[in-house]
């Protein structure tokens, strides 16, 4: 498990950019910088462990009286000696996998429920777990809703299609508590989720939806297309809150309307 974390480069991209820390073959590595002074952002040291099924290399900077450092980062120094060192040590070795465990499965797990990932699901990571320890239960929290985007109502029959959209929900279970519910309270902040309407549109003109408030339950727009779980391999970022929908201004549109001119 720690060789798939720390081979995908896709574990790197928030810090250093999608994949890198590339050496030309599989690979695992990580990098540190420690800051141990206080009130001040200078280095103490800086250091890069990396390992392939042939080799394991590792770089430590740092100042024998612990005198601070500056302008060093793990990248610029540590990282740069690991990976220069180990491209020349391996120009002349075939490259090989890292070998996976008969006992591992992938699982498609649902967040924040743990669960099995299903197609409502709105974040599925994709995990390499011993198969005794993979979910068997469908997640049963997420649940989707057609909505009419005009107003944000449930839509209908009657809602015309280029204004209905799919918009996924979750809602914790009363059985959730301490700090299990707090933890899945805040990926409902951190997905930007909203209450989903509980009132449907109607066929006259559109006005603002009226929302359940709950703080355990929220709707987001759909975020992967045909309600496909993303695998570990593509990075999800957190949606930021949307903002809610400003009240819809119905106007007559059989009376033109002169545009308005700008008084110099």
């Amino acid at each position: 498990m720690i060789n798939s974390i720390l081979s995908n480069g896709n574990n790197f991209c928030l810090t250093y950019g999608c994949s890198a820390l590339n050496l030309g073959r599989q690979w695992a590595v990580k990098t540190g910088t420690s800051e141990p002074f206080e009130n001040s952002t200078a280095i103490g040291d800086t250091w890069t462990y990396a390992y392939t099924p042939d080799l394991v290399t590792g770089a430590w900077f740092g100042n024998a009286d612990n005198s601070p450092m500056y302008n060093i980062t793990s990248t610029s120094v540590s990282y740069r000696t690991v990976h220069d060192f180990m491209q020349q040590a391996l120009a002349d070795t075939p490259a090989t996998d890292f070998a996976r465990p008969d006992s591992l499965v992938q699982a498609d797990i649902c967040e924040p429920s743990g669960l099995k990932a299903t197609p409502a699901c709105g974040r599925a990571i994709r995990n390499e777990l011993p198969a005794e320890k993979a979910p068997s239960r469908a997640d049963d929290w997420w649940r989707s809703a057609r909505v009419d985007k005009r107003n944000g109502l449930l839509a209908t029959d009657r809602t015309p299609a280029e204004f209905v959209e799919e918009r996924r929900t979750f809602v914790i279970p009363d059985g959730v508590q301490g700090f299990a519910r707090a933890q899945a309270e805040e990926w409902a902040q951190i997905l930007g989720v909203e209450a989903l309407p509980t009132q449907q549109s109607p066929e006259e003109a559109p006005t603002v939806a009226t929302q359940e408030a709950s703080p355990t339950a929220g709707a987001t727009r759909t975020p992967f297309p045909e309600g496909t779980p993303p695998s570990a391999t593509t990075p999800s970022r957190a949606s930021p809150t949307r903002p809610p929908s400003p009240p819809t201004v119905a106007v007559d549109t059989a009376t033109p309307v002169a545009a308005a001119t700008p008084t110099p």
